[in-house]
């Protein structure tokens, strides 16, 4: 009944070659986006902490371990995904 009377509630089928697309677009969260880096196999990269200040106090080696980045765990990774629009 509705489709005679307003015919643009009628839903026609996509052709074959239309893409559908769910609106809004989902936007990536640009502070995640400069935490953390995505590797090659698609895990999640993240800094270490304590590397901000007192660094007179925090020895050279302790620093140079700071350096390296760390995989995140499985469920923060999950997060991450979604804020960046992986997942």
């Amino acid at each position: 009944m509705a489709g005679a009377r307003f015919p643009a509630l009628e839903r026609k089928p996509p052709e074959r070659n239309e893409r559908i697309v769910s609106m809004p677009k989902m936007k990536t969260h640009k502070g995640a986006k400069k935490r953390f880096k995505v590797s090659k196999r698609g895990k999640i990269l993240r800094g270490k902490p304590g590397r901000r200040h007192l660094l007179s106090v925090k020895t050279s080696n302790r620093k140079r371990r700071l350096r390296k980045t760390t995989e995140c765990s499985s469920y923060d990774a999950w997060k991450v995904k979604r804020l960046l629009v992986l997942a």
